[in-house]
């Protein structure tokens, strides 16, 4: 490889680098390499060990706005960058007059005064004797794609500022309908309570009216606790306190709960393969067994729904099973959506949020959640947890058939 002494580059007599090259080696071949340069879509420059400008090429010319007699001769950093980051391109210089090669952005003022950004790759040359004389930079224009950025980190900083004001608001309107609703709830208690008491006679024609009253007073305070979860999931606020829990146990607990609340009916708890521990958000857990055995409860009116636990070596599954209403084929795809409620079930109470808590849930805790339903027959609620062998990220064929029922 012949070494290029940057004498002869800055040589008075040499109006171009071709021209350099061409007295050195004493041959034209060398033009075939400088019409290359020439053509690059990416700005080159070299300088020499005071940074001044020997050789731009045409694309450095565009970038810049600069002609190369403007440019050949002088430091380049103090014609194109701010003041600001002078001190910022005298690192760079030390750092390739010590043989180091980088790459870096640097923000640019061109001719015209328009700023712009460069990413610059630069590398030492060397003379015959292996000493850094100057240094050689391909200049990428990457105005556009840093344009782009800013806008886009624009976006986000609103985004996150709606957000932040959005999770606001829902933390004060919930705390500010609660306290009324506290109200309404303890005045219809104490009225039912002076209605039996001085009017017996009117007690059963009142109870309707206070019980409907009662009922959209617990609706409304569902409504707010589901509303104050959606927003924590989104805004990152839920913490995990992963433990290892006893899914059995835990599950059983959750159907004592159901059996008290629905009265005649109780879950019927099934379990397959040998029961072990799982490390996970008890509390959280806990919640994506009610959200499920509820709706289970709430869409089948007759037979008890069923709880189903798997456990096998890669993975442990629970099934949520009723033979309710089930969910019309058109609206599963949308089931996990905030606020979407099945066609067939807008007449029954409820605020459309469960399935979209149990699906942020699931995400959190490493888990995974599918539906199976059909109209007039039931809906199976599959939840997957793989153990830390499990590297699948869907239900495989496999699974499906170890996990159905």
């Amino acid at each position: 490889m012949r070494y290029i002494p940057v004498s002869m580059l800055k040589s008075k007599n040499v109006d171009s680098i071709s021209d350099a090259l061409i007295k050195l080696t004493g041959t034209n071949d060398v033009r075939l390499y400088i019409s290359l340069i020439e053509m690059m879509n990416d700005g080159v420059m070299i300088v020499d060990n005071t940074e001044r400008v020997i050789f731009v090429n045409y694309r450095f010319c565009a970038i810049t706005g600069y002609s190369k007699s403007e440019l050949i001769g002088k430091v380049a950093a103090e014609i194109l960058v701010a003041k600001t980051i002078k001190s910022v391109m005298q690192e760079k210089v030390q750092a390739r007059s010590s043989g180091i090669s980088e790459s870096y952005d640097v923000e640019i003022i061109r001719k015209s005064g328009d700023k712009g950004w460069l990413r610059i790759s630069g590398s030492p040359i060397y003379d015959v004797k292996g000493e850094v004389v100057g240094s050689i930079g391909l200049h990428a224009d990457i105005t556009l794609e840093k344009v782009k950025e800013r806008s886009l980190n624009q976006s986000l900083s609103k985004e996150k500022e709606l957000n932040k004001l959005k999770s606001q608001f829902i933390t004060t309107a919930s705390h500010e309908f609660r306290t009324p609703l506290s109200i309404i709830q303890s005045n219809v208690e104490l009225m039912c309570m002076q209605i039996a008491k001085k009017m017996p006679e009117e007690k059963s024609n009142f109870s309707v009216y206070f019980d409907r009253v009662k009922n959209e007073i617990e609706n409304m305070s569902e409504l707010m606790d589901q509303v104050l979860m959606i927003d924590k999931i989104n805004s990152g606020k839920i913490e995990s306190n992963r433990m290892a829990i006893d899914l059995v146990a835990t599950c059983k607990q959750v159907a004592l709960k159901m059996k008290s609340a629905s009265e005649a009916r109780s879950l019927d708890i099934h379990v397959s393969g040998n029961p072990i521990m799982l490390k996970t958000d008890l509390q959280l857990f806990e919640q994506v067994i009610l959200n499920l055995t509820s709706n289970a409860f709430k869409f089948s009116e007759n037979s008890n729904p069923i709880l189903h636990l798997f456990f096998n070596q890669k993975n442990i599954g629970i099934h949520i099973i009723d033979d309710g209403i089930g969910i019309p084929e058109k609206d599963q795809s949308a089931l996990f959506q905030p606020f979407y409620r099945a066609s067939n079930a807008v007449d029954i109470p409820g605020t459309g949020l469960g399935l979209s808590i149990v699906k942020n849930i699931m995400h959190n805790l490493k888990g995974k959640v599918e539906i199976e339903s059909k109209q007039g027959i039931g809906t199976k609620v599959m939840l997957l947890f793989p153990l830390p062998k499990e590297e699948n990220g869907i239900f495989s064929d496999e699974l499906r058939r170890a996990f159905y029922l």
